[in-house]
């Protein structure tokens, strides 16, 4: 699960692994491209910092 920002619903939405269309990795971390529920296709990065307090 995670929970990017769909500006269709103005505010944070709970997707699940379906909703994943590509994860790129970068230097800092990763990017995720999604498919909200509602249609929005957008992006969210998690960087390895944040990953590794969680």
């Amino acid at each position: 699960m995670f929970a990017p920002y769909c500006p269709i619903h103005g505010s944070r939405v709970l997707l699940f692994a379906e909703n994943l269309i590509a994860i790129d990795s970068t230097p800092r971390g990763w990017t995720l491209r999604f498919r909200c529920d509602c249609g929005y296709t957008g992006t969210c990065e998690v960087n390895r910092r944040e990953m590794i307090a969680a």
